[in-house]
């Protein structure tokens, strides 16, 4: 049930995020627009939904981390180095869940706070949240 939960709401800031990043462009009177600003946090979102979706490691997360790293092996130029990487070996095994777990636990939330503090930073260096 709290699983459920949390996919929904990890689902509603996503969407939200999306929609901000689409009107925020529509809609910027200066023309500054930073690139990776909006951006981040959607991608930081879908990333951990994703990689704690594995999580659980029954036949469900077996065949979404086949599905995730078999799109991979389509991308162009790296496609079989970039499966071989997300995968962790020639096929999906305890080496594939511990590289998705570091990602979970490690390496998103690092970038997610280095991504925050940029974010504060920011806020603080252009005057705060408050307008004209």
């Amino acid at each position: 049930m709290l699983r459920r939960k949390v996919v929904q709401y990890l689902l509603a800031f996503g969407l939200v995020q999306f929609v901000l990043y689409a009107v925020g462009e529509l809609l910027s009177p200066t023309g500054d627009r930073t690139p990776l600003h909006p951006r981040t946090p959607l991608f930081l979102t879908l990333g951990l939904s994703f990689t704690g979706y594995l999580l659980p490691w029954d036949q469900l997360s077996i065949w979404a981390v086949t599905v995730g790293t078999n799109l991979a092996g389509y991308s162009p130029l790296i496609a079989s180095q970039a499966k071989f990487i997300l995968i962790a070996g020639i096929e999906v095994g305890p080496a594939t869940l511990l590289r998705w777990y570091v990602f979970h636990v490690l390496f998103l939330p690092f970038i997610l706070v280095l991504f925050l503090a940029v974010h504060f930073w920011r806020i603080r260096k252009d005057g705060g949240i408050s307008g004209p």
